[in-house]
């Protein structure tokens, strides 16, 4: 789920803060399954993320939000990767999407701090 919020959030921002899109848009960005897409953006609806209107979803204030911590916390995570391993830039990124959705308040104040960008305003990411 936290994965398709990421993807709308790449959307919403490639779309100049339009917050409305199709689910087709998001299965031309990337190659998901239509049943798990599905799943996903019912329960975005029902955790008040999204809003449906139609063949139509638009992301809420607060999966605005949302949307832009979890890309937030990959960053972070790439960052962290790029900074302390030998890990190839082409790897990182596949290996900040499989973490990010576990990536405490805890851990992402010691990446933070790691990265030296500590105290980063709520309404910033």
């Amino acid at each position: 789920m936290k994965i398709f919020l990421k993807q709308l959030y790449s959307i919403f921002e490639s779309k100049e803060h339009l917050r409305t899109f199709r689910s087709a848009e998001l299965t031309e960005a990337r190659s998901f399954n239509t049943g798990s897409l599905n799943q996903s953006l019912k329960r975005l609806v029902k955790k008040g993320f999204l809003e449906k209107n139609m063949d139509q979803f638009s992301l809420t204030d607060s999966g605005i939000i949302e949307s832009k911590r979890i890309a937030r916390l990959a960053s972070l995570w790439e960052q962290y990767l790029l900074k302390r391993t030998r890990v190839d830039v082409d790897h990182v990124h596949s290996g900040a999407e499989a973490i990010e959705h576990i990536i405490t308040p805890e851990i992402e104040k010691e990446l933070e701090k790691e990265l030296g960008i500590e105290g980063i305003p709520q309404e910033d990411y």
